[in-house]
């Protein structure tokens, strides 16, 4: 991101500083009409991250200043954003290897977003709005969350290389 300051002069005595946010055009996806982006639960996502574009926006205005968290919070939305997909999922080894993604995922924002313990559940929240945005999507992360909720699941430490191999 870059900043650009300039200082307006109305006359000689007023002087005025506004800074001005200019986004790094090649690295966001073009922003999506409101009502196609919310058509369906895998969205629109050009650049095929997995990553829905309005997500991008969104998660740029909350976080492009930070850019640790901003990366971070990639790996949030992307999480959420498979959970969705997969929720109808019927192979029980895909299941688990969401699940095991998810976890290593969890691992890597905690780790990476410079976010303290307990700033790391607002942060999920606020990017789970982003994420989970329709009534279809809500009921898709239900869907997950009573598959996930009759696991067992063991917290997961995940290394730098297994986060960055989710580099967006």
């Amino acid at each position: 991101m870059k900043q650009l300051l300039v200082e307006l002069v109305a006359s000689d005595t007023s002087r005025h500083t506004l800074t001005i946010k200019e986004i790094d055009a090649q690295k966001l996806p073009p922003k999506p009409k409101f009502f196609a982006a919310r058509e369906t639960i895998e969205g629109i996502d050009t650049d095929g991250n997995g990553v829905r574009d309005e997500v991008e926006h969104g998660l740029y205005e909350l976080y492009g200043e930070n850019h640790q968290l901003f990366r971070a919070s990639y790996w949030t939305a992307y999480q959420y954003q498979s959970l969705l997909i997969s929720a109808d999922e019927k192979d029980l080894i895909k299941q688990g290897q969401n699940d095991r993604e998810f976890m290593i995922l969890t691992s890597c924002f905690t780790l990476y977003s410079g976010a303290g313990i307990y700033e790391t559940g607002d942060y999920s929240s606020e990017i789970k709005a982003l994420v989970v945005n329709t009534p279809e999507r809500k009921t898709a992360l239900g869907r997950a969350n009573v598959w996930l909720g009759k696991q067992r699941r063991r917290a997961v430490m995940a290394s730098k290389e297994e986060c960055e191999q989710y580099d967006f």
